[in-house]
């Protein structure tokens, strides 16, 4: 962080009026996760409450009603490290908490993803699992979910792929 406070400081000599780094680019250079500025990070962290104004609009059946709440909560955290409203334990509904856990796998084995490289199943698993041990998502729904559902994944992509099936340890 000195080093690029100290560039940003630094201008041109024949133009003293023309730093080495703009504010933008020295914000962009000290971002310590990920690739996206705190501007953008909130711009994208909006799409939990866009997605729930979307859906509260829909006649859903009486058994379908809480749809709309399920998908705002979708990346609410169990310790209050979520958003968008950063609340914690038992006001995230349980079946928020699933679609949290896959919609984190989805994220990390999505070949669909050109900002990142995937990751495989047996990866996805452990940064799920560090996850929940760190108190972030439900520990039985994580171990629930490594037990029963990648091995399904699994199996499916490897009949889709016509080879054979990878294990994956919790």
């Amino acid at each position: 962080k000195f080093y690029i406070d100290e560039i940003a400081r630094t201008f041109i000599i024949p133009c003293p009026g023309l730093p080495l780094l703009k504010a933008a680019e020295r914000d962009s250079l000290l971002i310590e996760r990920g690739t996206l500025n705190a501007d953008e990070r909130r711009e994208i962290q909006k799409h939990a409450l866009i997605s729930w104004q979307y859906l509260s609009q829909i006649a859903w059946p009486q058994r379908w009603a809480n749809v709309p709440v399920y998908v705002l909560q979708h990346h609410e955290k169990l310790n209050g490290t979520g958003y968008p409203y950063g609340i914690r334990g038992d006001q995230i509904f349980l079946q928020s908490r699933i679609i949290t856990i896959c919609d984190i796998f989805d994220a990390l084995t999505g070949g669909d993803r050109s900002y990142k490289t995937r990751h495989s199943f047996g990866d996805a698993a452990q940064i799920l699992l560090q996850d929940a041990k760190a108190g972030a998502l439900d520990k039985d729904i994580v171990d629930l979910f490594i037990e029963q559902v990648i091995p399904q994944i699994v199996d499916a992509e490897a009949v889709s792929s016509g080879s054979s099936p990878a294990v994956v340890s919790g």
